[in-house]
């Protein structure tokens, strides 16, 4: 059978309040399309259609009209496709005219519209269930957020029903009160659907593997119920039950078709259309449905909607030191106030928006969780715990150092007047302010005309990076001499392992860290503050707790650590962003300690990692292993810029071009090809746009590069129609080494890499260097230390480019407020740099591992001599392991990292290419 949609068609099956054009974006046809035959349980249905479903229970709006309509309803008998299963009017009762009917009708029309769109989406998951395929073009991940998504929506749909109408409909309709079969059919459909969140959750987790015969045979288990259940409410509703009761109310002024129209028709808003329709519904049953406690309450002002946004706009520095006394409601009030209606303030708003979505969907999935049985769950989270607590290594002494207000100590040293005024370092977005200017609620990372709302007094220095590069090096020459293997976390801060020199030289933890601050203060004439813990994590919280210029210690003792983390602020975790806070605060975890409870659900909540991240964080565990950057192996190579809005196509491919000839520069130089390519784009609205292609073969040349990136390119134009770009960028993962087995150690000589383009500013696509291993090396099974330990990494640098992302965001707001047009080039000018000849501590750069030693000939020769044994050793065992490899022999021990090889070629290249442009707090810096 086969069913022309024409336009008379249409007219027999929609409700007459709904147009054509309205009713056909929710199925997705056109005309001339055949429909799916899949479903259709409604008798009334059936009889106009057959067995091909489009709209379920509407068809009974315009049948009853045309029953209605008939003047005498014995001169005829019902023609085929006509209403058979409606009860006929009283007989008291005079029939109603068309006009009447629709009035009387609406409200089952109304209801019928959002069954149809559950129809709909049921019907695109059940038809991939039957035909065991995934849509076209649909991954895993978004089948099974397609999934979740009309769980959410039903039961949204489900909750308003059942608190707010159908309890009034039985009070003014004592029929109704028959109709109890309706509640029944509302816990059988929600016994299925909690089956059915609980496989798309074990299938999210990865602990099932989705298999659509499975999750067919789940959705069978209520869908009968469910479509017997659609029809049976819109049944209920119909003209001849609603016009028993004149207290229903119907406003015959109220035009549905104008609010639908203003919210839409797509899926992705169906929970707000739903709120509509609870709207609709108490315009016409009457103002009884609203609660008495709800109907009392006021009308949320604009203050109270955005009260999440307020909190969001603060900053990504609001737990920085210096702050306790300002109220930070007046901060946020100002930030508000002074951003409202920049593009900046939009862009802001539209991300609230979307994280409230996606907080309201986490609510959901959690109601439903509550509901189902985690005995399971629970004994896997204790299990982890458990397994977690094995792992807890606290015979190592590990100290966070942080310069306290880095950038404007440096300036002050420089301009002493300074020291007792408010001031801050950056213009457009500040970097760092001295603690007087913190007093006022000035920190880093906000927008300087902000500020100077804040504190109209702000005296603001530009930046000059050389100056604070040539201070960090005699600071990080101290920190060798306690541990030559320091980590660099940014320019002003670094994590130290000085468990061997307090062994080395009898002295307690606390006693080595007095000392070395007094010594970076008497030699650099710069403050640092100091955390000293058992693992970097708690070592940089601690390093927070007593600033400025102060250290706290958390003895190395279980008790102690969980007794310092129980009432700690989730947000004080390195790792724990605005973003990943509010989510957790929302199911009500704002401590560590407070994580504990809530183990057997964070999994199904948040994932897996998340989920390993957190029980971390209330054990207070963390990594132990202190090692430069540049020993970590990269898992991506990447380049971006950002520059004035550009919209011509040639422009932009002109940007593509460049963004791949650098690229092929950096994968050159890093000894690396990609067999994934990553395209990233941010509108001028601010909206981020990253698309990817997985080319035949690992790429590694700038033409190769710019052919497999010119159509993602061209598909995204088409997507979105006269796009602006301000930022683009090229990344390649998925990295294969095309380094040789032998090791040069010296004659590399890297270049500075130009700057092709003069109007941008190119970062390197680094946050997330982890592993990239060569090919052919083995797969190993993870230790859950090496879980541990790249979980942990893996949040931080999520968190970091949180942050990062918000400082750009940020200095582009301010340059609007400046001069409202193009962004302004990079500051440029320089000062000279001013060194004092007396009091620095003079030494001489290794030509082995590029770290500074202590200028005395006879230390700087043992030194030298220790770092090209310590190669020789290094090339024989690589060697040695390679020849075992390939007699299918036992595999060479892991290799020992050399604690004086901290440098390699690599990292000497980078360091030497450093701008003055390139903010140094963007990337983990070393100096040689």
């Amino acid at each position: 059978m086969r069913l022309a949609l024409r336009s008379a068609n249409l007219q027999t099956i929609i409700p007459s309040s709904l147009s054509v054009r309205t009713i056909l974006p929710v199925y997705k046809i056109k005309f001339g399309d055949r429909l799916n035959p899949r479903f259709s349980t409604s008798a009334s249905t059936k009889s106009i259609i057959g067995n091909y479903y489009i709209g379920g229970g509407s068809s009974i709006s315009s049948k009853m009209s045309d029953q209605c309509d008939t003047k005498n309803s014995n001169d005829t008998a019902p023609s085929q496709g006509a209403e058979v299963d409606c009860d006929k009017p009283e007989k008291e009762l005079p029939k109603l005219t068309p006009a009447e009917f629709r009035v009387y009708n609406r409200l089952a029309e109304h209801m019928d519209y959002f069954h149809n769109h559950f129809r709909h989406s049921w019907n695109e998951l059940y038809t991939a269930c039957s035909d065991n395929k995934r849509p076209s073009g649909v991954s895993i991940r978004q089948f099974l957020n397609m999934g979740s998504q009309f769980l959410s929506q039903l039961n949204v749909h489900h909750s308003i029903e059942e608190q707010s109408i159908f309890p009034v409909l039985a009070k003014k309709m004592p029929e109704f009160k028959k109709e109890v079969h309706l509640l029944k059919q509302h816990k059988e459909i929600h016994k299925g659907m909690d089956r059915l969140e609980a496989y798309l959750m074990d299938c999210r987790s990865g602990e099932k593997e989705l298999r659509l015969d499975e999750m067919k045979k789940v959705m069978d288990s209520f869908g009968k119920v469910l479509w017997d259940h659609l029809d049976d409410e819109v049944k209920t509703l119909r003209a001849e039950n609603m016009r028993k009761h004149p207290v229903l109310r119907a406003d015959k002024n109220f035009r549905y078709d104008d609010r639908l129209s203003s919210i839409g028709t797509n899926g992705a808003v169906i929970d707000a259309v739903t709120i509509t329709f609870h709207q609709v519904i108490m315009e016409n049953v009457g103002d009884s449905a609203i609660p008495k406690e709800r109907a009392e309450e006021p009308e949320p002002s604009q203050e109270q909607e955005h009260k999440s946004l307020k909190y969001s706009l603060l900053g990504p520095s609001l737990l920085k030191a210096g702050q306790d006394a300002v109220d930070q409601r007046k901060v946020s009030e100002i930030i508000y106030n002074a951003s409202k209606g920049s593009k900046f303030f939009n862009h802001e708003e539209a991300r609230d928006k979307v994280l409230t979505e996606k907080i309201e969907q986490i609510l959901a999935r959690r109601a439903r969780l509550e509901k189902l049985d985690l005995s399971a769950d629970l004994r896997r989270a204790d299990e982890h715990i458990a397994e977690l607590e094995l792992t807890r290594d606290l015979s190592q002494i590990v100290v966070h150092v942080d310069c306290d207000a880095f950038f404007a100590a440096v300036e002050e040293l420089d301009r002493p007047e300074l020291k007792h005024l408010p001031m801050a370092v950056g213009k457009g977005v500040l970097t760092t302010c001295n603690y007087v200017a913190r007093k006022f609620g000035c920190r880093s990372g906000m927008a300087g005309f902000v500020a100077k709302k804040l504190c109209p007094d702000l005296i603001c220095i530009p930046q000059n990076y050389e100056k604070y590069t040539a201070k960090a090096e005699e600071i990080r020459a101290i920190f060798v001499e306690y541990d030559p293997c320091f980590e660099s976390a940014s320019i002003d801060e670094a994590y130290l392992n000085i468990t061997a020199y307090c062994d080395e030289n009898d002295m307690d933890p606390q006693e080595a860290v007095q000392q070395m601050r007094s010594r970076i203060a008497d030699e650099t004439k710069i403050t640092v503050s100091a955390g000293i813990a058992a693992n970097t994590k708690l070592a940089k919280i601690a390093s927070n707790q007593n600033k400025p210029n102060g250290q706290f210690y958390i003895p190395s003792e279980r008790e102690a650590i969980m007794a310092f983390v129980k009432d700690l602020p989730v947000r004080k975790v390195n790792g724990i962003g605005r973003v990943f806070e509010r989510e957790l605060r929302a199911i009500g975890i704002e401590t560590c300690g407070q994580i504990y409870p809530h183990r057997a659900s964070l999994k199904r909540l948040f994932g897996e990692k998340a989920f390993h991240f957190l029980m971390q964080c209330h054990l207070g565990l963390g990594r132990t292993k202190i090692q430069p950057a540049v020993d970590y192996e990269r898992k991506s190579v990447g380049t971006e810029s950002t520059f004035s809005e550009i919209s011509d196509p040639d422009a932009i491919r002109a940007k593509l071009r460049w963004a791949a000839d650098e690229l092929a520069r950096d994968l050159s130089r890093t000894q690396f090809k990609g067999r994934t390519l990553v395209l990233k784009i941010k509108l001028h609205t601010f909206e981020v746009y990253t698309r990817q292609v997985a080319p035949p073969k690992a790429v590694w040349l700038a033409d190769d590069l710019y052919t497999y990136s010119l159509p993602i390119l061209a598909k995204l134009q088409k997507e979105i129609p006269n796009m602006r770009l301000r930022l683009l960028g090229l990344r390649c993962t998925h990295l294969v080494s095309t380094k040789k087995a032998g090791l040069d150690f010296f004659g590399f000589q890297a270049v500075p890499k130009p700057l092709l383009d003069p109007t941008a500013s190119t970062e390197g696509a680094e946050d997330a260097e982890v592993a990239a291993a060569p090919e052919g090396t083995p797969n190993k099974q993870p230790h859950i230390g090496d879980v541990q330990s790249t979980t942990e990494q893996e949040f931080e640098d999520a968190a970091r480019q949180e942050r990062e992302e918000d400082m750009e965001v940020l200095e582009q707001l301010s340059q609007e407020d400046a001069n409202n047009s193009v962004p302004s080039p990079p500051y440029h000018e320089t000062t000279p740099i001013k060194v004092p000849e007396s009091g620095i501590r003079q030494h001489w750069t290794c030509p082995i591992c590029s770290r500074p030693q202590v200028a005395d000939d006879r230390r700087f020769n043992e030194h030298v001599d220790y770092c090209l044994s310590r190669e020789t050793i290094k090339e024989a065992v690589q060697t040695s392991a390679s020849s075992s490899m390939a007699c299918e022999s036992e595999p060479a021990p892991r290799h020992t990292r050399d604690p004086s090889n901290a440098w390699n070629k690599e990292q000497y290249s980078k360091k030497r290419k450093t701008n003055i442009e390139t903010d140094p707090r963007q990337k983990r810096l070393f100096f040689s």
